[in-house]
């Protein structure tokens, strides 16, 4: 069990919208899909947003289009799982929650199954005491909330709700054949407030709407270090979804998150290649039309093999990973003007494993069953963000309890590497240690600009929209906009980006009838 997940006992829960079902594939204007005139398409980087946009092009431009996917690493990017004392545990993103509606209906249409929970004990830590200690009964931790935060646990759901009302409203234009060029389009689609939201830090709109500063101070910056690793002074937008995330509902996948990736990898039917991209150079053909040259190294060569670079020519190409100089080294050429995207920088997020026992004297006068599951930091000065018990991605009750003779296996987020000295203040012991050190997500400062979809004619960024926010189904909507913008680009229906003609409804929730005429 993942400390987001535990947040889930604090108040709220980012959902979604109404059922997402099949792109209605119309002919437009007398538009011919079935004709030869098909683009070949390379998508660079196989984590949720490349995936998902794989499904969607492969859907909307039917099988006789070619499509190449490159990975360097791992299927799934940066929801993975790690190997602790011979069992996996989920490393990067870690829950999805039953209203996510790409990610719900992906696990559904692969046949995955939800991993079991276990009851957890929450607390927040301010870095000499508990401020808030929980109950592994949900209703007797709620009535603490209520007790220490009063009405702003009540309210923030109405809050919550609102949000939500405006953020579903992108399901319908996206099933309407609708895409959206810049990360502001999409937003303002949902409310144009939504792009206010990223102007201002999360705790200067929740204090406009009479929240408290004990309320902000504990259970919001808590949510947003375990979340985020950054405090209440992220930007507004991302500070919704954050706190749109946790009620009681989430869930992970039997065998792992990564498994979502990987089916859908294979329900798409592209070509994938485990290759690292390290060029994109625009080129001419005959007619004048943009081209791209893809040079690349293959990833799985025998070893001693020398690496030798490949140039492959695309139509379309999609980059699903973060132009980030530490995160992919990707160089352009040929174009009249350098590639500009977001120079955002990507906050560092060390997940350090180890079985062992937790150090209880260090936090205070407690029994071992008294002592919390899964402990969140609202100190942003302390060395570590959350620490939690972590049950294995093929957890089952029957089989498995959550304390063996040797510990349990306990899951620190942090933002550098641990040392022995700070190891020794969580562990009374430990040993079987494994730790993942990655860039997890941008910074989220506010901002008065967000990025365009579009990095040049035909090439496309799939990952702009993690300045708005960076999470599974967030990624998936970014992979699901970028299939529909270049399948609208490539047909002219010009007519079908950026214009919102009339707002759907979203007050009726789909029937039951209509849910079962809506699939992937």
């Amino acid at each position: 069990m993942s400390a987001p997940r535990t947040i889930a006992l604090l108040i709220f829960q980012l959902s979604a919208l109404t059922l997402f079902g099949p792109v209605a594939i119309r002919s437009d204007e007398g538009l011919n899909l079935e004709d030869d005139n098909l683009p070949e398409i390379a998508i660079i980087g196989g984590g949720i947003g490349g995936t998902t946009t794989a499904y969607y092009l492969r859907k909307l431009f039917g099988n006789k289009a070619s499509i190449d996917l490159f990975e360097a690493k791992q299927i799934g990017g940066r929801v993975s799982t790690v190997v602790v004392n011979g069992r996996e545990y989920e490393s990067g993103a870690s829950i999805i929650h039953p209203r996510n509606q790409y990610m719900v209906n992906f696990t559904k249409l692969f046949g995955l199954r939800k991993r079991e929970g276990h009851s957890e004990k929450l607390a927040i830590y301010d870095g000499k005491k508990f401020v808030f200690t929980g109950s592994k009964f949900n209703i007797a931790t709620m009535a603490k909330m209520f007790w220490r935060y009063g009405m702003d646990v009540y309210n923030i759901n109405s809050w919550v709700e609102n949000i939500l009302d405006k953020f579903e409203r992108v399901y319908h234009h996206l099933e309407d054949g609708i895409a959206f060029s810049t990360v502001e389009g999409l937003l303002e689609s949902m409310d144009a407030s939504f792009v206010d939201l990223t102007k201002k830090t999360i705790r200067e709109v929740l204090k406009e709407d009479g929240f408290s500063d004990l309320f902000i101070d504990e259970l919001v910056t808590a949510g947003m270090r375990v979340n985020y690793a950054q405090g209440a002074e992220v930007h507004g937008f991302v500070g919704s979804v954050s706190l749109a995330g946790a009620l009681p509902g989430l869930f992970s996948v039997h065998g792992g998150n990564r498994l979502v990736p990987e089916r859908v990898l294979q329900a798409s039917q592209v070509n994938y290649l485990p290759a690292e991209v390290t060029k994109v150079s625009l080129v001419r053909d005959h007619n004048n039309n943009v081209r791209y040259d893809l040079s690349f190294q293959h990833s799985d060569l025998p070893h001693g093999a020398e690496p030798m670079s490949v140039t492959k020519q695309y139509d379309v190409v999609v980059i699903a990973a973060p132009l980030h100089k530490r995160v992919s080294d990707i160089a352009f050429s040929g174009f009249p003007k350098p590639i500009r995207y977001a120079q955002e920088e990507f906050h560092r997020t060390v997940a350090n494993f180890a079985l062992g026992s937790a150090n209880i004297s260090h936090f205070g006068n407690y029994g071992m069953g008294d002592f919390p599951t899964a402990i969140l930091c609202n100190n942003l000065d302390l060395f570590f963000n959350s620490f939690a018990q972590n049950t294995p991605v093929d957890f089952s009750s029957e089989r498995d309890s959550m304390e063996s003779e040797k510990g349990s296996v306990w899951k620190v987020f942090s933002s550098t590497p641990l040392s022995e000295e700070e190891l020794s203040q969580l562990y009374e012991v430990h040993s079987k240690t494994s730790v993942v050190d990655w860039l997890a997500y941008p910074e989220y400062t506010p901002t008065e600009t967000l990025p365009s979809f579009v990095l040049y004619d035909q090439l496309y960024y799939v990952n702009a929209i993690e300045m708005a926010a960076s999470a599974m189904e967030m990624s998936a909507i970014g992979g699901r906009n970028i299939a529909q913008l270049a399948f609208n680009h490539w047909h002219g229906l010009f007519d079908k980006i950026d214009e919102i003609k009339d707002a759907p409804s979203h007050e009726t929730p789909t029937s039951d009838k209509d849910e079962k005429k809506t699939e992937l």
